[in-house]
């Protein structure tokens, strides 16, 4: 445990989507619990995203859960105000002190951008810095040299590959290794075994003793010219209505296999023999999709400006009426032959589109 007069430690974690970072951090919480250690988590994550799911870090075993939200393209020159500088500030301020403090970056953030507002102020120190990659992302492996993706490789003091199978772990890891040598990284690379505990402690202390974070310029200044990766573009849909099950699963399955749905996150009230549900659907290009029924939907808490921002796009519709909730991350598919870069960007659905699309599954 860091003592009152020492800076407190950080770790930050990294990684694609779907890669597995809550669920990392939500371990790591779990070994800091039974440490009886005090400890802050701060996400980061699309603004438009808010409307479809509440957090998802475990807060039974942390002091303090804030967010900041990406009003742009991933970086945190995108967030008003610099809410992750003002976060860390406040806590000293207001006189309060943890043991650890977790920082889990967005998916497409550079983590360095994370660790030069760390390391604004005296009162705290990196860590480690861990990127999650999901050995489902090896079958892409032009997105994982690419962007932001491709930063959070080379940012990272240590690769977690996150195995979801039991069977296959020599290949991916060859396969990961190759792709490193191939873009000059030697970062040490650990394996997370489907199912298994991973040492927490060294992921929580993995910074080598040499090692210096250090932004690229172009990243420093706010807004003005902070690089942006504009080939990804965030979309909300809310929606009065009611939508068939079987013709939005058919949706939702089709939408995906057009190759520019990186992330799809839906809650969509359906009727089933006379009773209203839920249809919760959890989908990240290149893994199985995630569909379920409930009987209710995980609760919404709005907060600040996320409020004005989810409200402005619904002021249209009905909150006492069943809501339709959808969030997508659109980017160009990442599959070999396909074209050039700016071609396939331009290929990518409009917003419009994808709500009159959405709206043909509307029942009532």
């Amino acid at each position: 445990m860091a003592s009152p007069s020492s800076p407190v430690p950080v770790t930050i974690i990294a990684g694609s989507f779907g890669s597995g970072k809550t669920t990392l951090c939500n371990q790591l919480l779990e070994t800091c619990a039974a440490a009886r250690a005090s400890v802050a988590v701060i996400s980061h994550r699309f603004a438009e995203e808010y409307a479809c799911q509440p957090v998802v870090i475990d807060q039974s075993h942390c002091n303090l859960v804030e967010e900041v939200f990406d009003y742009g393209s991933g970086c945190l020159c995108c967030t008003p105000g610099g809410e992750l500088n003002q976060m860390l500030n406040n806590m000293i301020m207001w006189g309060e002190h943890y043991d650890h403090v977790l920082v889990r970056a967005g998916p497409a953030a550079d983590p360095l951008l994370f660790a030069d507002a760390v390391q604004r102020s005296s009162a705290y120190r990196i860590s480690g810095l861990v990127t999650v990659v999901n050995s489902s992302m090896l079958s892409y492996p032009e997105q994982l040299t690419y962007g932001a993706s491709f930063d959070q490789l080379q940012a990272a003091d240590v690769l977690l590959l996150r195995l979801e199978k039991a069977d296959g772990e020599v290949e991916a890891l060859q396969q990961l290794q190759d792709i490193c040598q191939a873009k000059g990284i030697s970062t040490p690379i650990r394996l997370w075994r489907h199912g298994t505990a991973i040492d927490s402690e060294f992921l929580l202390n993995c910074r080598p003793d040499d090692r210096e974070y250090t932004c690229k310029p172009s990243s420093l200044v706010p807004n003005l010219m902070a690089s942006h990766d504009t080939n990804f573009k965030a979309i909300q849909m809310v929606e009065n209505g009611i939508v068939s099950l079987q013709a939005t699963q058919q949706w939702a399955v089709s939408l995906l296999r057009q190759g520019f749905i990186v992330r799809l996150k839906a809650l969509l009230p359906v009727r089933i023999e006379g009773d209203m549900w839920m249809l919760l659907i959890n989908a990240t290009r290149g893994q199985a999709m995630g569909l379920s029924v409930v009987k209710e939907a995980p609760t919404q808490v709005f907060m600040g400006d996320l409020q004005t921002l989810v409200l402005r796009k619904v002021e249209a519709a009905d909150a006492t009426k069943p809501l339709c909730r959808l969030f997508l991350l659109l980017g160009p598919p990442m599959a070999k032959g396909l074209g050039d870069m700016d071609d396939l960007v331009k290929c990518m659905p409009s917003s419009v589109d994808l709500a009159d699309d959405f709206a043909s599954l509307l029942v009532d």
